[in-house]
């Protein structure tokens, strides 16, 4: 999957300079572009991301999707105040539309404003998801209204994934699932699609996932990370003996477990083993961090945002 070409005007609108300043960062081969058959430039979201951070300039967005003036306002004001309530209600509204262009192009501009994906997934994605599940139970939204909303959040996620900034690659296995009866993996594909901005060799074997596969998987494949989605609780027996057969599996080869998702704060009274319940994606991460003694790859040396500027 290809990722977004940004033009040259677009760019400088980002980074805060002229398009000519940024032409020239082109042509020295500091900015990453590729040129049209046309020969005009055009840039991936990803080298202009690593590019601000690595020079110390700040992104700032582009104009935001199309939407109305009321929706308009309220992501505006979301976004400088860093409101993720006001974020989530915009991103809820353009889900239950089913708007698959418009929650691409709402992503991308929350990324192009500094938000960072786990902190997308999890105060925005997340609690927008929760609302619409809620409308659905209660006999507010009927049931093609959320699978549409759900699977237009799915395709603008896998659409904006090769965006993501990505970090060096580890040689760390990681295994993404959801036991069997669980039917959500909203969550689930934005953590996947964390892990692997973060560098991780992701395998998503999906949600609804019998336990004597995850088991199998964990046997064949020997992750050092297990990652399984939990969001709701239902035949608490059977739900339990799985997570702890995995558990069992995965303490055995040396495999680190963890569970997220809504379900965590009900399964953390029940006796399930794991080596972290996780809050969310970013708390996640900072787990991780911890647990393999992560540390930020090497960064390509440049000269300093004021000196790129002259």
């Amino acid at each position: 999957m290809t990722q977004t070409a940004i033009p040259t005007r677009e760019v400088a609108t980002m980074l805060g300079v002229t398009e000519t300043t940024v032409k020239r960062w082109a042509d020295e081969g500091i900015l990453p572009c590729v040129r049209t058959p046309g020969g005009h430039r055009k840039f991936r979201l990803t080298d202009i991301v690593r590019f601000a951070e690595e020079n110390g300039l700040t992104v700032a967005g582009t104009a935001p999707p199309p939407m109305s003036a009321a929706q308009m306002e309220q992501l505006r004001a979301g976004v400088a105040l860093k409101d993720h309530q006001r974020i989530a209600a915009v991103f809820k509204e353009e889900a239950l539309q089913a708007d698959r262009e418009g929650l691409y192009e709402l992503l991308l501009y929350l990324l192009k404003n500094s938000l960072s994906f786990p902190a997308i997934a999890d105060e925005v994605i997340r609690p927008a998801m929760a609302e619409i599940g809620l409308l659905w139970e209660q006999g507010k939204l009927a049931v093609n209204q959320e699978h549409a909303a759900t699977h237009a959040v799915l395709e603008a996620l896998a659409r904006m994934a090769p965006d993501l900034h990505r970090r060096p690659a580890k040689s760390i296995a990681v295994v993404c699932s959801g036991p069997e009866g669980e039917l959500h993996d909203v969550g689930l594909r934005c953590l996947a699609y964390s892990l692997e901005a973060e560098g991780w060799q992701v395998r998503y074997i999906g949600t609804n996932t019998p336990v004597v596969d995850v088991v199998g998987v964990l046997r064949a494949e020997r992750p050092a990370l297990l990652c399984v989605s939990v969001t709701t609780v239902r035949r608490k027996r059977k739900l339990v003996a799985d997570l702890n057969a995995i558990a069992r599996t995965a303490r055995s080869l040396g495999t680190t477990f963890i569970i997220g998702g809504y379900g965590v704060e009900e399964l953390k009274k029940l006796d399930v083993r794991c080596d972290h319940f996780a809050s969310g994606i970013q708390d996640t991460l900072a787990f991780l961090k911890e647990r393999f003694q992560l540390r930020p790859g090497p960064r390509k040396k440049q000269q300093h945002a004021k000196q790129l500027l002259t």
